[in-house]
Formats: C-alpha cells, sequence, structure tokens
C-alpha cells in the first residue's frame, strides 16, 4: 500500500486491518519479496497505529528464511506497537507444486513443526499482553501436523482469528459438543452421509468429530479424505483448497450414501465454485448422489442433511 492509501485507512476508519507481515527486518524483506527498495513497513504500521488502526499481523513461516532470529526480531518490531498491534499468527508455508521459476523453499515438516512449536510457545509467554492474553499465536495446521494436543479456548481468549486459520478446530468442537445435544432424537428414517475433507483434518475428525456424530441415532456416517494432486497432495492439505476434480477422481464409484457433505470453504466468496471452476451441480452430476457445502455449526450441518 502507498501512502494515499494508508491516509484513506485512517480517514474511513477501516480497523482492524489483516496484515501479512512475514518478516520486519529491511533486508530480509528485500531478499524474500525481491523488492527493489525499502518499503518502510515500519513506517506504515506507526502511521496506523498512531492514528488509532488496529492491526493483525501474520507471519507465513518459511524454513531457513523468517524463522529464528529473524521471527524473534518480527515479533518484538510488531510488539511494540501495542496497544493497536492486536495479535501475531504464525502459518506454516503451503507450497504448491506449481513453482516453476519460484525460490526454492523447504517445506514444513513434522520433524520441523516438533521442534518449532515449543519456541513459539516461549515467544507467546515472553511477549504475554498486560491483561494476561496471548499475543502470538499458532495456526492450527501446526498442532494438526503433528497430532499434539490443541490449547483451550482461553489461549485464544479475546480474539477471534479463525479466518486466518487460528482456532478454527477447537472452536468447531466447542460448539459441537455444546450443542450436539439438541440434536439427540436423531431422523425419523435411517440416513447415511459421507464427509469429505482434505487429509489434514482426517485424523483428528476420526478421533473426535465422527464419535460425537454416531451419537445421533438414524445416522450412519463416514468419512473420507480427499488428497490434492491439483496443488501438491504431500503439501496442501487443508480442505478449504480441495478442487472437484480431485473429489470426483477419489470419490467416483464409492458408494457414498444418501449426501455428501463438504465445508464451505472449498467454494469462492459468491459459495458458486471451487478453485478449477467448478459447480457443486457438476460435482454431485459426476458422482450421482447430492453434494452439499456447510458452515462450521451443527445447525447449518443437519439443515443440509435435512434439505438434501
Amino acid at each position: 500500500l502507498g501512502w494515499k492509501e494508508l491516509k484513506r485507512i485512517v480517514e474511513q476508519r477501516l480497523s482492524p486491518l489483516y496484515v501479512s507481515v512475514h518478516v520486519t527486518d529491511p533486508d530480509k524483506r528485500l531478499e524474500m519479496f525481491l523488492y527493489g527498495k525499502d518499503d518502510f513497513l515500519m513506517k506504515k504500521f506507526e502511521y496506523l497505529t498512531e492514528n488509532g488502526i488496529e492491526l493483525h499481523a501474520q507471519v507465513v513461516l518459511c524454513p531457513g528464511w523468517n524463522d529464528g532470529e529473524f521471527l524473534e526480531k518480527t515479533v518484538a518490531d510488531i510488539h511494540s506497537f501495542r496497544p493497536n498491534a492486536l495479535s501475531m499468527s504464525i502459518v506454516p508455508v503451503g507450497l504448491t507444486k506449481h513453482r516453476d521459476g519460484l525460490p526454492e523453499l523447504p517445506s514444513v515438516t513434522v520433524e520441523y513443526a516438533q521442534s518449532f512449536i515449543p519456541i513459539v510457545k516461549q515467544l507467546s509467554l515472553k511477549y504475554r499482553q498486560e491483561d494476561g492474553e496471548n499475543f502470538v499465536f499458532l495456526s492450527d495446521e501446526w498442532f494438526l501436523k503433528v497430532g499434539a494436543v490443541f490449547p483451550d479456548l482461553d489461549y485464544y481468549a479475546g480474539h477471534d482469528l479463525r479466518e486466518n486459520g487460528v482456532g478454527q478446530v477447537v472452536h468447531f468442537m466447542a460448539d459441537w459438543q455444546e450443542n450436539i445435544a439438541d440434536y439427540s432424537s436423531g431422523f425419523e428414517k435411517p440416513i447415511r452421509i459421507t464427509i469429505g475433507t482434505g487429509t489434514l483434518i482426517t485424523d483428528f475428525f476420526n478421533a473426535n468429530f465422527i464419535p460425537l456424530l454416531k451419537t445421533v441415532p438414524n445416522l450412519d456416517v463416514q468419512l473420507k479424505s480427499i488428497k490434492n494432486t491439483f496443488f501438491g497432495k504431500d503439501d496442501v492439505t487443508v480442505s478449504g483448497l480441495l478442487t472437484g476434480q480431485d473429489i470426483i477422481t477419489q470419490l467416483g464409484e464409492q458408494d457414498l450414501g444418501d449426501i455428501v457433505l463438504f465445508s464451505n470453504r472449498i467454494l469462492n466468496e459468491d459459495d458458486t465454485l471451487t478453485l478449477d471452476d467448478m459447480t457443486l451441480d457438476q460435482i454431485s452430476q459426476a458422482l450421482e448422489v447430492p453434494v452439499r457445502t456447510v458452515g462450521d455449526s451443527p445447525a447449518e450441518f443437519f439443515t443440509a442433511i435435512d434439505h438434501g
């Protein structure tokens, strides 16, 4: 953003802002982003926060690039803009297979994540806010990648960062555990459903979410994980980046029951197309079973089943 756009943000009170930072060290920014000159990130943060704009910052962590001393400097620099700098989320880099001509970046492996999580926990303690709430947050992918126990809801207190992939799983499970009893009467007739997900969440859902659903009378549920061959099955594992062609190829000719459900994150903002420009109707026709998308809440989930 240039200074004209920043001034407009202040004038129109566009707050809070969600800002991708990645690294604050000027030389490392030039190296990572191939900028021809300093983009004055810190001066922009100073201008915005001094004019009352609140900011949530995010770091996409690239091993060997912006971790180690660069990460601690980034956290310290952004934390210095408290109280209007509200949070710092750290997300592991996701690499697609479509990287011709781009710099070589190492993936975030299980081993790397296992060693990285304790480091960030120490940073979180060091830069805890004055009111005791956290400033530094790990995205859900870190915990899912290593099969670690998630923090409780108090870890995310004071912030709603779910659209950044931070706290989605914990809030999702809390909502379901609190409200699943509302559906204890079950269905009048037996119904069989398939839930489709990316591979990242599969083990967690099988251990925690599917058992909840199996308490609902007359509901037979199976979970199918879809490998993302379109973007790269080893590194792109989240449900929100699944494509229609991968869904059709991997679920075709299987017994999917009466309806197939996916997270609404597989669709664009208009809820019309997948990332490879397919509609739900096209996927449904190919699989010969209704395919629907739902939000995170139990109400949306069971409404989708009721309406087929």
